[in-house]
């Protein structure tokens, strides 16, 4: 037993191979048992949270000792058992995992390869889907009813395009490329390689094997079809356009799937649009679409946006209508274009065939021209009868009433935070998710510490990006989950906040970045010092508008007051700057009891009324809230979008929007600064309710001058 701990510890698999060929089955099951527990320890022992050299030999110790498949495969897929990249395409781990399971039964490896597969997720890290498709794959080759996680695999990074043509999942997997979610976005991206190496890119190989005869181009070309067919965005059907310019359909292709390609026109992105306009024009020049259909294709692509599609099918209509003596769908087809911006082309092309259609055709040209200018009333008119003119109808006036969304409930489990968080870390959250799942952090590691340490650990070990998201020192998640999980680590909160009271720090800001950008950094700060140590945030807004019910921030104080814990500093000062110009008297009277430093704090501001007066009269006084709101403390040598984002800023002042407006007008010079433009947001939500002070309305001003063509 201890040369085995030994030999893990080390990172020593060969030892560990070499020690599993003389194991008995009871010695087998002994260790398996005995695997958890040395996991554990490890773990607990690790100066990061997560093992690395003792990864590999813990995989093979358990594909080689732990008994049911079900088992097997939850050990080979443990999110703390991530296998690290191989420069071999872990050719390597796989031949040793292969050795330790030959004296298996087939069934067993079978098993454990679906059971493997099922836990492939379509949107976990490319990391960590990649080592366990190839372990699947090594223990299987019979992938008909494999999980869809393994054909992302087998696209991403399984197959060896250069030798496709006897990969041994092919002929199971190629029907599935077109019915699995997610390959299309795995493979979007082929078109740059394509321009470096176009025989060694998925349509390019494909194609080639269907020139050879390997795969069959029907399969192909359906499987473009019934894709394009089941709707997506340009993003995920770029590849399949791609194959589809490369199989370069036939004519009698083309005409075969005519119906479908029509289907297509109304709605489909403009290159599945694009490609399917082409193969109704192919199946038309053999004769073989029929008036209906042709009538639907043409109205279909006339309604659309694109100018170039719309030109191409008025060029089509106009030379085929005598052609093909379908002159009256012609014309029928053509007023779907007399509101765009190309009915003057329409026009000239409908008056051009007017006089040989017949006399329902011309009535209805007619009553489609009522709603046109006088000048192209007159052009129909000339050709089809008199046009009797009708006004159009007026657009509504003014902006639409501002209509707030609510807020989603808070977080109430570590499990919903693990889920919360994981699609967090995939993309920057909104100013409001992050502040939801920060107060839901902030509660849950106060509560159930160990509970919520687990849940995240797993997420982030799962998400495989450890050097972005424990080591990031910026992000306001990232950074209060890495105090959690590793609580020894720094989190900078005198600097930050030696930068917002002096402008001193070059870590977390001079005194040439703005003001609100050296609160929110030091806020950021602060909370993530407060993780695990008090049992709420007083901030956390209760309206979308980024206001904080004064109700609720007393009952949130009484909170802490009960804990033995006093609120940062600018947990405070965010929490009273974000108090509504209205103020319920219950809550005025309750705060009264309130008996921390904070707690009068608040009472007094609430007593006030919270409107901040005291401070923008005074604004040399030695506050934080005077601070933020003392325009004159500003060095105003930067564009606030050049040092971060500002869509926080409303939402630090939702009760004082003209500090807010002076603050984002302040650095921006001209229109043309590199970073105004993403001030453009902020603006937005600082102008959106209107009012008469001077500075919301330059807000407004600023902003339609960055929005403008």
């Amino acid at each position: 037993m201890q040369m085995w701990n030994d030999a893990i510890r080390a990172g020593d698999t060969r030892t560990v191979v070499a020690l599993l060929g003389t194991l008995t089955e009871a010695d087998r099951r002994a260790l398996a048992k005995e695997l958890p527990g040395l996991l554990k320890e490890l773990l607990a022992a690790s100066d990061c949270g997560f093992l690395t050299d003792e990864v590999e030999p813990l995989v093979v110790a358990g594909a080689g000792t732990i008994g049911g498949a079900g088992a097997t495969a939850a050990w080979l897929c443990r999110s703390d058992l991530p296998l690290g990249w191989a420069r071999d395409r872990y050719a390597g781990i796989c031949s040793i995992l292969r050795a330790v399971t030959a004296g298996r039964p087939a069934e067993w490896r079978v098993d454990v390869a679906h059971r493997i597969a099922a836990r492939l997720r379509l949107d976990a890290a490319y990391g960590r889907v990649q080592p366990l498709w190839h372990v699947a794959a090594t223990l299987t080759t019979d992938a008909h009813s494999l999980a869809d996680g393994f054909v992302i695999g087998w696209v991403t990074d399984g197959a060896h395009l250069e030798t496709l043509a006897d990969d041994p999942f092919l002929d199971a997997l190629l029907p599935r490329l077109f019915e699995t979610e997610g390959v299309g976005a795995a493979l979007a991206n082929e078109g740059a390689r394509a321009r470096r190496a176009a025989s060694h890119t998925w349509s390019a190989s494909l194609a080639a094997l269907a020139r050879t005869g390997r795969v069959d181009r029907t399969v192909l070309l359906d499987g473009c079809v019934r894709r394009f067919l089941r709707g997506g965005t340009a993003h995920t059907l770029r590849w399949f356009v791609q194959l589809h310019g490369m199989l370069e359909p036939t004519d009698d292709e083309a005409a075969v799937r005519a119906r479908d390609y029509v289907r297509l026109l109304p709605a489909a992105p403009p290159a599945v649009a694009d490609l399917a306009l082409r193969a109704v024009r192919q199946a038309d020049d053999l004769g073989r679409l029929d008036e209906a259909l042709f009538e639907e294709a043409a109205a279909a692509v006339l309604f659309r946006p694109e100018k170039k599609l719309v030109r191409t099918a008025l060029t089509w209509i106009d030379r085929t209508a005598r052609k093909r003596d379908r002159i009256d769908a012609s014309l029928r087809a053509l007023t779907t274009a007399f509101t765009t911006d190309l009915r003057e082309r329409a026009v000239r092309i409908a008056a051009k065939h007017a006089a040989a259609a017949g006399q329902e055709a011309r009535e209805r040209l007619r009553a489609e021209a009522a709603h046109l200018p006088a000048d192209l009333r007159d052009t129909i008119a000339a050709v089809a009868g008199p046009v009797e003119a009708r006004a159009a109808a007026l657009p509504p006036s003014g902006a639409p009433p501002f209509v707030p969304r609510e807020l989603p409930p808070p977080i109430t489990s570590p499990s919903e935070l693990a889920g919360e968080l994981a699609v967090s870390m995939r993309d920057e959250p909104a100013w409001d998710t992050t502040e939801r799942l920060l107060s839901g952090l902030v509660r849950l590691a106060f509560d159930d510490p160990g509970a919520t340490r687990e849940a995240l650990l797993k997420v982030v070990l799962r998400e495989d990006d450890r050097a972005l998201h424990l080591a990031n020192e910026h992000g306001w998640v990232p950074l209060s989950v890495r105090a959690l999980l590793l609580p020894g680590r720094p989190v900078r909160l005198y600097d930050a906040r030696a930068a917002f009271l002096k402008g001193t720090s070059w870590y977390a800001g001079t005194a040439s970045t703005p003001l609100p950008h050296r609160f929110l950094a030091w806020r950021m700060r602060e909370i993530a010092s407060t993780v695990g140590k008090a049992p709420a945030l007083l901030a956390t807004p209760t309206a979308p508008s980024g206001h904080v019910d004064p109700g609720i921030l007393v009952g949130r104080l009484e909170l802490l007051e009960a804990a033995g814990v006093q609120p940062g500093r600018a947990e405070l000062a965010q929490a009273m700057l974000r108090v509504p110009r209205e103020i319920d008297p219950a809550a005025v009277t309750r705060a009264k009891g309130l008996a921390s430093r904070a707690g009068q704090a608040v009472a007094a501001w609430l007593a006030t009324g919270g409107d901040g007066r005291a401070a923008l009269t005074s604004v040399t006084a030695a506050s934080d809230i005077a601070r933020i709101c003392d325009l004159t403390a500003q060095a105003a040598s930067q564009s606030p979008g050049n040092c971060g984002p500002v869509d926080w800023w409303p939402a630090l002042l939702p009760s004082h929007r003209e500090v807010t407006a002076a603050h984002l007008t302040l650095g921006i010079r001209t229109a043309h600064d590199a970073g105004a433009r993403a001030t453009v947001p902020a603006l937005e939500a600082v102008a959106a309710r209107g009012g008469s002070s001077v500075l919301v309305q330059e807000a407004a001003r600023l902003h339609r001058i960055l929005t403008s063509p």
